[in-house]
C-alpha cells in the first residue's frame, strides 16, 4: 500500500543524522486498516508520533513511540461521520484539527485543539458557516498558515457572476479572530489560473493569479 511505503520513508527520515546507517521501523498492522483506509501524518510531539486515520469514515488518532509501537488509539466520536478537508497545524506540545461539515445545506468550519496524547483539550469551536444548498460545491474552505504558526488563515472561495468572491478569517495562536476581510475578483476558468496560496508572519495573504492572453 502506498500509505504504507510513505510511512516507512517518514519514519526513516526521523532517524538521528548521526547514524551511521538508516534504520527503517514500521509499525504492526491492526485488524481494522483496510485498503480504503487514509491517515496523515501530524508530525512528532512531545516525543510521540501523531497520526490521523479515517477508516470508511471512522477516525481515530494513533499514538506511537519512536519504536513505533502503539501507545494508545483515541477514537474522535465527536466528529461527524462525513468531514472532509480536514487541516492540521502541529505546535510542539499540541495541534490544532481544523475541519468541516455539511448539514442540512450548511458547511461548518470547525477546530479543535488536540493534545501529544491524541486527546482533545476542548470542545470544537464553530469557525465559520456557509449555507451552499442541498447541490451546492461544498468544498469552500481552506486554510492556511505562517511559517512562525503565529497565524493562521481559513479562507473560502465561492464563484458568483463570473467572479470569485474571497473572504477570510485571520487567527492568532490561540485562534482569536484578529481580521475578517472580503474580496471580489474577476477570473477565467479557460484563462487563470490560481498558484498556492500562503501566509506570511505579518498575517498578509499572498498568492498569484496567471492569465493566458492568446493560443
Amino acid at each position: 500500500m502506498m500509505g504504507r511505503l510513505f510511512l516507512i520513508y517518514f519514519l526513516g527520515m526521523l532517524c538521528s543524522a548521526a547514524a551511521k546507517s538508516q534504520q527503517i521501523i514500521f509499525s504492526e498492522s491492526h485488524r481494522e486498516d483496510s485498503r480504503d483506509m487514509n491517515f496523515d501524518i501530524i508530525g512528532k510531539l512531545k516525543g510521540n508520533i501523531v497520526i490521523f486515520k479515517n477508516v470508511r469514515g471512522k477516525y481515530a488518532v494513533n499514538v506511537y513511540d519512536d519504536s513505533m509501537v502503539m501507545k494508545d488509539k483515541v477514537e474522535l466520536e465527536f466528529l461527524p461521520t462525513r468531514v472532509f478537508n480536514v487541516d492540521y497545524i502541529p505546535y510542539p506540545d499540541f495541534f490544532y484539527l481544523i475541519y468541516q461539515h455539511q448539514k442540512k445545506g450548511i458547511v461548518y468550519c470547525m477546530a479543535v485543539k488536540m493534545g501529544a496524547d491524541g486527546k482533545k483539550l476542548n470542545d470544537p469551536i464553530e469557525l465559520d458557516t456557509t449555507q451552499v444548498g442541498a447541490l451546492g460545491d461544498n468544498k469552500i474552505y481552506s486554510t492556511v498558515y505562517s511559517e512562525d504558526k503565529k497565524k493562521i488563515m481559513v479562507f473560502k472561495i465561492q464563484k458568483k457572476n463570473e467572479q470569485y468572491h474571497f473572504s477570510t478569517l485571520l487567527y492568532d495562536q490561540q485562534l482569536i479572530l484578529r481580521h475578517r476581510s472580503r474580496q471580489f475578483m474577476d477570473y477565467d476558468e479557460e484563462k487563470s489560473k490560481f498558484s498556492e496560496f500562503y501566509l506570511d508572519n505579518a498575517g498578509s495573504f499572498l498568492f498569484t493569479v496567471a492569465t493566458k492572453t492568446n493560443s
